[in-house]
């Protein structure tokens, strides 16, 4: 007996060891550059092969598990737009492997695009000189491959920085500007929500507000739209970015709802926009990303409008500002309880050291593959990237303390047996110290 009582002890310090061991490689993982505190952190992955500011297009098809990136900003020159298309297969270890394809037939900036898995689509956008309503699409290969381009039916005007959706096999664009960005008039930033019907485009809603730069995404038959950008304000150009929150109801036949108020964005002053041409240098929340998962409501990094060399602004305060995440809870009416923090709060900054291969940030430059939020290429303070980051959202199942222990690593086994991530967990499907020594490696990778 002696024997087996040291024989299962010596099991259960090996055990201990193991985990433990993988809590300290996790806990080692927490001083990588953009770590958070409770868990959340973001991790580099393969970047694009050529830098891609923002405004691009991506389509994402996760049956086929493909992300399509179209056009962009191709360097630091103030809106010159790139015609490169790439295509990103998403592997096991979550990196992206990346191959260009044809071009497209313009050099385009802030295009919707979207894909059904047949077909890659693009709608509208701008050249650089004139904004759009050309639309185009090339047939999708087995491979992932593309064929010629041709085009696909123009937007019911010229648009860029519109948002799109592309739900039950409907196409809906919301808002936009009809203008380069330099043109302001009263009537620039548009309401507008036109479904495809067909051979047309239906006009099925309108947005509470006129609206350009701002993030939609779709949430148990609820449309969920935030900040953006207005160009008009009380009788003068404004340019100002809005913190507001808005959601409806979206019928399995597209309908639209009435729209509500909910909780807005924090973190950006308090202006008047009435008061001229405004660009907050603190809580900038156009041209950013949304997305729901779990019963959050996640809005990713803002975009900064500097370029390399622009150390005239106050840095720490952009980057404890404008590159946080933020989410909000869902109530089961929809609306949203208050804003937090998740992930890095602020990172030391010099902009002459920063990189182009450093995060950036993007209106249209991310997608929810699972529990992780890719964010591709983009701006920093360098200029234009081509770095790829993705973050997992499964860290929300952490108790309070924001502390790694075997309470944590319970809740989160207990997420991945629920889930169709089932391979990381060997074959008993037992919770105990081998499992949980996966399930830590599997987050910290």
């Amino acid at each position: 007996m002696g024997k087996i009582v040291r024989k299962n002890r010596d099991m259960c310090n090996v055990r201990a060891y193991l985990f433990f061991a993988f809590v300290a490689f996790l806990n080692f993982a927490f001083a990588e550059e953009y770590f958070g505190p409770d868990g959340f952190f973001w991790k580099s992955i393969t970047s694009l092969p050529e830098s891609m500011g923002p405004y691009y297009g991506v389509a994402f098809d996760p049956q086929n598990l493909r992300v399509y990136v179209v056009g962009g900003y191709s360097s630091n020159q103030s809106h010159t737009g790139s015609n490169s298309v790439y295509l990103g297969k998403i592997q096991s270890n979550n990196d992206i492997v990346w191959s260009k394809l044809t071009n497209y037939p313009k050099y385009i900036l802030g295009a919707f695009c979207f894909t059904n898995g047949v077909r890659l689509y693009c709608l509208g956008g701008d050249d650089g000189s004139s904004v759009l309503s050309e639309s185009y699409c090339a047939d999708i290969n087995p491979d992932g491959t593309i064929g010629s381009w041709r085009s696909y039916l123009s937007l019911p005007q010229p648009l860029h920085f519109h948002a799109g959706l592309f739900y039950k096999n409907m196409v809906f664009i919301l808002g936009g500007r009809r203008l380069l960005y330099y043109d302001d008039v009263s009537d620039n930033s548009r309401d507008e929500i036109y479904r495809k019907d067909g051979d047309r485009w239906t006009l099925v809603s309108r947005l509470p507000t006129p609206l350009d730069a701002f993030a939609v995404t779709v949430y148990n038959g609820k449309v969920y739209i935030s900040g953006g950008q207005i160009t008009w304000y009380n009788g003068k150009p404004a340019r100002c970015h809005v913190n507001r929150v808005f959601f409806t109801t979206i019928s399995d036949s597209g309908e639209f709802g009435s729209w509500q108020e909910t909780t807005s964005l924090p973190d950006v002053d308090d202006i008047d926009c009435g008061s001229g041409r405004i660009w907050p240098s603190k809580g900038m929340r156009a041209y950013h990303h949304m997305v729901a998962y779990d019963g959050y409501l996640y809005v990713f990094p803002a975009a900064s409008f500097a370029v390399k060399g622009d150390c005239s602004v106050n840095q720490q305060q952009w980057l404890s500002s404008t590159l946080r995440t933020l989410r909000a809870k869902i109530n089961p009416d929809g609306s949203l309880g208050n804003w937090e923090l998740v992930g890095p709060r602020e990172r030391n900054f010099d902009c002459m050291n920063w990189q182009q291969d450093k995060m950036g940030t993007n209106v249209y430059g991310g997608f929810l593959l699972g529990s992780k939020f890719y964010l591709i290429a983009g701006m920093n303070y360098a200029g234009v990237t081509k770095a790829a980051y993705y973050m997992n959202l499964l860290r929300e199942d952490m108790n309070d303390d924001s502390l790694v222990n075997s309470t944590d690593v319970k809740i989160l086994l207990a997420k991945y047996l629920n889930s169709d991530i089932r391979a990381d967990l060997n074959s008993d499907n037992v919770v105990n110290n081998f499992d949980t020594g996966l399930v830590v490696k599997k987050i910290v990778k």
